[in-house]
């Protein structure tokens, strides 16, 4: 006979019991939100596109040995890992040689964006769009303005990276958070765009979410900081990122058909 368990009136059969607690939790991407399937182990082979893979957020690569000791790993799909491999790299080098870079910023740049991906030519797509970008400009500096060499990309190239970086916050700091049809606002502050116009106003932002928002720090060399202000019932939140202390995300993001409603209701009405 199946030997039962009485707890406050109901029963439960003890192998069913012992079956749920053997059940496997289900994972979901972090980027595109598909179910995932474990590898076997001992698998051979290609993996498939939902095959279960770890990925670190912010991407390993941007930060100096010692490696963090509390790095932040969220699960992800082989096909959505493999498809934006290549932003870890273009995010290093664009942190990298940001003028104001930190001393962690400044090895980084030596040691891997120089001494590795210029040395063994890798991105080289990546690295003629900066090359062909690059032009004089007056730049924000600690010591004032200067005119330096700077360079561009396509804002669609970095966003989609850095909105993914925010979806795996959420994912490790907000488990429960369904964020797959959230808008996201992406907007971002360096050197250059502290000068094009008045800098004042981005900067409040920065100084009002450092004050109330929650904080941390990742990286041997504080290569990477974020604050955050997730409002989890209102389905908002707004984050900053900074790679470093010099590359700096401001990202807001909120349910799509609420950005919808805002967008219609300032936008002109056609004539």
């Amino acid at each position: 006979a199946v030997e039962k368990i009485h707890f406050e009136g109901a029963q439960f059969r003890r192998d069913i019991a012992a079956k749920a607690l053997r059940k496997k939790p289900v994972w979901h991407c972090y980027i595109c939100g598909v179910e995932l399937i474990p590898v076997p182990r001992g698998h051979q082979g290609a993996l498939l596109p939902n095959h279960s893979t770890n990925d670190h957020v912010p991407p390993d690569g941007l930060f100096n040995n010692p490696k963090p000791s509390n790095p932040i790993i969220v699960h992800c799909c082989h096909e959505c890992n493999t498809k934006h491999s290549n932003f870890d790299e273009q995010l290093r080098i664009m942190a990298a040689l940001e003028i104001n870079a930190d001393e962690g910023g400044k090895r980084i740049a030596l040691e891997k964006v120089f001494g590795s991906t210029m040395k063994n030519l890798r991105q080289p797509e990546f690295m003629i769009e900066l090359a062909q970008s690059m032009m004089g400009k007056v730049v924000q500096t600690p010591i004032g303005s200067e005119r330096v060499m700077v360079f561009s990309i396509k804002k669609t190239r970095i966003e989609e990276g850095i909105k993914n970086i925010v979806k795996g916050l959420l994912a490790h700091f907000y488990p429960d958070f369904f964020y797959q049809n959230q808008h996201f606002e992406i907007l971002d502050i360096h050197s250059a765009t502290l000068v094009e116009n008045d800098p004042q106003p981005q900067l409040a932002i920065c100084r009002e979410l450092i004050a109330k928002a929650k904080s941390d720090i990742r990286g041997s060399h504080g290569e990477f900081q974020f604050w955050q202000h997730v409002e989890s019932e209102a389905k908002v939140g707004v984050w900053l990122l900074l790679f470093y202390s010099s590359l700096a995300f401001l990202v807001c993001h909120e349910p799509a058909e609420s950005a919808e409603q805002r967008r219609k209701r300032f936008d002109p009405k056609p004539m």
